[in-house]
């Protein structure tokens, strides 16, 4: 995501001449590019932390974030810039990223929270457990 993220801070006008030769159009994906590479950051962070957290079990904090982060916080924001300040579909975008980057500060704190003392971990299943289950269910019942 960061190789894409360089790739829209980079090269902008030559992705976008990809789809328009319109100039306005062109100036207006310009400042989109530039908060879709902040986005993606923030949605890398976002999609890890998630997936790590699931990893340990924890569903809850991924629903919660991803609930609070996106609707009252980051869909506010853009309709406020958009609407409210004027800045059309960039400020809309610019609301949709600030909602995407407060998930993820909101799921690296949890994740912070649930590993720092990591004797208090337990395991969500008996990896070999469930191995020499998964065996006996493939071969059958012994004779």
């Amino acid at each position: 995501m960061t190789v894409f993220a360089l790739g829209y801070l980079a090269f902008p006008r030559a992705l976008l001449a990809c789809f328009t030769r319109d100039p306005a159009v062109v100036e207006v994906g310009v400042k989109i590019l530039l908060v879709v590479a902040l986005f993606q950051i923030a949605d890398g962070t976002q999609v890890s932390t998630t997936g790590a957290l699931r990893g340990l079990g924890n569903t809850r904090a991924p629903m919660l974030a991803n609930l609070i982060g996106h609707y009252p916080f980051g869909l506010t924001t853009g309709l406020i810039l958009c609407f409210g300040f004027g800045y059309g579909v960039v400020g809309l975008w610019s609301g949709l990223a600030c909602g995407l980057l407060s998930v993820a500060l909101m799921l690296v704190r949890a994740w912070w929270k649930l590993t720092r003392d990591l004797s208090s971990l337990q395991p969500v299943a008996d990896f070999r457990r469930h191995i020499a289950e998964s065996i006996e269910f493939q071969s059958g019942p012994e004779p």
